[in-house]
Order: C-alpha cells, then sequence, then structure tokens
C-alpha cells in the first residue's frame, strides 16, 4: 500500500566543520537540524589491481591517506591511483601527456580552469559509453548528429550485450568491463549510462583513468558522491559534466538569455511538472530502491535543474510526497524559497501523467513553455502590455535529433578550450540540484548510497 508522507520544512543542516562549510555553503542558511558527515577518504594500505596501458606506463598503486590539507601539486599527483575506501583501486598507466596534465595545480573554489586541450582542433572526438540501456542508446544515436564525434568504444558487464550495442550503433569497439574501456588509451571522452547509484564509482574510475566524463543526471544519488567526483576531477585537472541536456537546446539557452536580459522583470514564481505513469515491477529500475530510483532522481531532477538555472540555489527546501510499497517515492511536490523572495513549485511523479509544463512569472510578464518543457517545441513571452510572442524551436532554435547532441558540442568545445567544466552546467550548479533532492529526500525519509562495488562485479 502506498503511504503518504509530509513534512512542513525539509531542511538541511551541517557540522562546525569548515571542511563541511566549504561542500555545503547552504548549511548557514538551513541551520543545524541535520549533521551531514562526509565519509573519509581514509583507507588501510593493500594492493591493487594492475591495468596496463598501451603506450604508457604501468603503475603499481597502493590505496593510501589522503590529505586535504597537501598541496595541489601533490594531491594532483595522486589522483590517479585512489580508491574508493575499503575496496581496491584499478591502477591506470597513463601516457606522458595526461600524467602531465594531471598535476596541474588546481584553481580557487568555483572557477572555470583551463588545462592543456585534451583533442586538438583538427581531429574528431572519440567517445566512449559505459552501459548499454535506454539512454545509452538515445545518446547513441545523437553522437551521429555531431559531425566530429566518433562513436568509438562501449562498454557493458555483458560482453555479447556491449557487442550488439556497438553493432547496432556504429561503435568500433566492444568491452565486457568498464574498466577495459576506461583502459583505451583512443577514448578521448566517457560518457556514464549506468543506473544512478553506479554513477559515483565509474566517475571515479574514469577521472583516475584520466578520462574527461559526461555524467548522467541524477550526477549521483548522493550529495557527497557528487563532491568527491567533482573535486577529483578538479584535483586532477580533467574534465567533468552533468548530462542536463535540456541546457544546451537552443530555445531554452534564448529563454534563459530572455529572463537574464529583463523580458519578464524581476522573476517572483517558477512552477514547474514532470511525470508519467510506469507501472510497478519490483525490478524495474524507477522502483528499485538499490538502483536509486524513485521519482525526485530520475524525473524530479528535470523542473528542480530548470529552477536552479533560473533562479539559482534555495535557501529552504519543503516537501510533501508518497511512499511506494518498494521503497521509493511515486511522487513528490517540493516548494523551493529563494533568499531573492522569489518561490518554484516543483511536482514530479511516476504514477500521473503530469503535463510537463514550466511558467516563469516576473514583475513584468512571464514566460510559458507547453509541454514538454524539458524538450520544447515552442515557448511564449507574455510582457506586461504587449502583444504575446511565440518562440519555436525552428530554424537556429532547432533542436538536432533528440537533442543530446547540444550537449556533445560542449563537451567538445570545452575539451578543445582546455575547459575543466562548462559555463552552462557548472560543477556548482550539478551540487546545488543535488542537495536540493538529498533534502527533500530526507524530508520524506528516503536515504540512498552510492554502490562502490560495481568496477568489483564486472
Amino acid at each position: 500500500m502506498l503511504r503518504a508522507r509530509s513534512v512542513a520544512a525539509s531542511t538541511v543542516g551541517g557540522s562546525n566543520s569548515d571542511h563541511a562549510a566549504t561542500h555545503w555553503p547552504w548549511m548557514a542558511v538551513f541551520g543545524p537540524s541535520t549533521t551531514v558527515v562526509r565519509p573519509s577518504r581514509r583507507a588501510a594500505s593493500s594492493p591493487t589491481r594492475v591495468l596496463p596501458v598501451p603506450g604508457g606506463r604501468t603503475t603499481h598503486a597502493w590505496r593510501e591517506p589522503f590529505a586535504h590539507a597537501a598541496s595541489s601539486a601533490a594531491r594532483a599527483s595522486t589522483c590517479c591511483r585512489r580508491s574508493v575506501p575499503g575496496h581496491p583501486v584499478a591502477a591506470y598507466a597513463l601516457p606522458e601527456s595526461t600524467a602531465a596534465r594531471v598535476r596541474t595545480p588546481a584553481g580557487p573554489p568555483g572557477s572555470v580552469r583551463r588545462m592543456t586541450p585534451t583533442v586538438p582542433p583538427d581531429r574528431p572526438v572519440r567517445w566512449g559509453i559505459v552501459a548499454t540501456g535506454g539512454i545509452a542508446a538515445t545518446m547513441a544515436r545523437d553522437l551521429g548528429d555531431v559531425d566530429d564525434a566518433v562513436r568509438h568504444a562501449v562498454a557493458s558487464r555483458d560482453r555479447l550485450r556491449a557487442q550488439a550495442f556497438a553493432e547496432e550503433h556504429g561503435f568500433a569497439r566492444a568491452y565486457g568491463a568498464y574498466e577495459e574501456l576506461l583502459a583505451d588509451p583512443d577514448v578521448d571522452v566517457v560518457y556514464v549510462a549506468t543506473p544512478h547509484r553506479q554513477h559515483h564509482a565509474v566517475a571515479l574510475a574514469a577521472i583516475e583513468a584520466g578520462k574527461p566524463i559526461l555524467v548522467e543526471k541524477a550526477f549521483t544519488v548522493t550529495v557527497a558522491g557528487a563532491a568527491d567526483v567533482l573535486d577529483l576531477a578538479r584535483e586532477c585537472g580533467v574534465f567533468a559534466m552533468e548530462a542536463m541536456w535540456t541546457r544546451f537546446l537552443p530555445i531554452v539557452s534564448r529563454i534563459r538569455e530572455l529572463v537574464a536580459g529583463g523580458a519578464v522583470g524581476e522573476v517572483r514564481s517558477l512552477s514547474a511538472d514532470l511525470g508519467f505513469v510506469r507501472e510497478m515491477e519490483r525490478w524495474d529500475r524507477l522502483w528499485d530502491k538499490d538502483q536509486g530510483g524513485g521519482a525526485v532522481l530520475d524525473l524530479g531532477v528535470y523542473p528542480i535543474s530548470f529552477a536552479q538555472m533560473i533562479l539559482g540555489d534555495p535557501v529552504r527546501v519543503q516537501v510533501t510526497g508518497t511512499i511506494g510499497p518498494t521503497g521509493v517515492e511515486t511522487g513528490a511536490g517540493l516548494l523551493l524559497d529563494h533568499a531573492s523572495g522569489a518561490r518554484a513549485m516543483i511536482d514530479c511523479s511516476m504514477v500521473t501523467p503530469l503535463a510537463g509544463r514550466v511558467s516563469i512569472t516576473g514583475t513584468g510578464g512571464r514566460i510559458d513553455i507547453p509541454p514538454r518543457f524539458h524538450h520544447p517545441a515552442r515557448a511564449l513571452l507574455v510582457r506586461e502590455g504587449a502583444e504575446p510572442e511565440e518562440l519555436r524551436a525552428e530554424g537556429e532554435l532547432a533542436t538536432v535529433g533528440h537533442g543530446f547532441a547540444h550537449q556533445v558540442r560542449e563537451v567538445q568545445r570545452c575539451l578543445r578550450a582546455g575547459l575543466l567544466e562548462s559555463p552552462v552546467m557548472p560543477r556548482a550548479d550539478t551540487l546545488s540540484v543535488m542537495r536540493t533532492m538529498e533534502s527533500a529526500l530526507r524530508g520524506l525519509g528516503v536515504e540512498h548510497s552510492e554502490d562502490p562495488d560495481v568496477l568489483l562485479r564486472t
């Protein structure tokens, strides 16, 4: 039987540690209602598996304590040989050019630092995809819409499945283990399309192998897990981005420009919803808590990220929702308060066919995005005292393919420019969205944990 759970205000607080305050600056706003303890990186020393890379140096790595007080250069030099605490780590030999790049000193938090470009401007970008599910297939198809993107390699824990995927979508290589793809020296960038709980471990392993990453949303299932990945990427000088493809659609970029330019005045409210009906099956990933299922991480991430893009970080999260028989939330309603006084109303469900609309209302007008807002065909700008103006996803605002091609182009642009993050989907925004989702889930009594063993099972 479904059970409803309602809380007046789900606020996440923190400890008094400087480290916690660095990673969760919103703690000062939310107050000390909940203590967040970030997992330690320390682990007892033990030998590792070694995966040699053709043309590189084979490195025998040992797990060792990691001190945040160490210098940036020292931290970066160990990036390719660190492990998930309590589990063996794969040591990847890096080509000399990559080994030199990962020693780039870290810049200040929040800066869009530069690295040595990983892909020359005159060469296509060779993509590797980890996992072979539905969203991986969509990505594979849209890679074909980007002229200088190469479908190079795909990995599954089932080699036959990887081979079938490669044949269907035109990939040159197929691997029966994720680590084999990460050890391929010809892979320029890795797209992580595994179930949510596996993102953390796979992303860390990719970074340790010196591979730039595009990680499906939700980026991870915990704030601490997202911080681990983004911290390591920064320390190692490796590009990392969340695959929130909606932000890169031309019509959405235009909407963002209109809002920033004051087309609707000062934004005071935003409403967004997204939902569909998913019949309950115990092993369906949306209904399976062990796979990071539930409405918030899979569907809520879209409206929450859209609200964050327009309004920035909330200072308070209020949530109501319903918990299903498998222990995941089947739906949630969020009210996000912002320091400016603006509010966002978010609704997501996997048992109700919500329309998928967005309305952005300001002091001088509003922008309405009809269903479905995460891949809109049009939008309506209604200014106070003026005739409505319609935007259509046509011409220069047209969506290519399913829409993933636009984020592919952005990743490739960043790699060629030597950027460590995209200004359109920066790391700070990913962490903000993760904080909101984790706060809402905790308010509903749902706790997730990262899966540290996924690479051990390949």
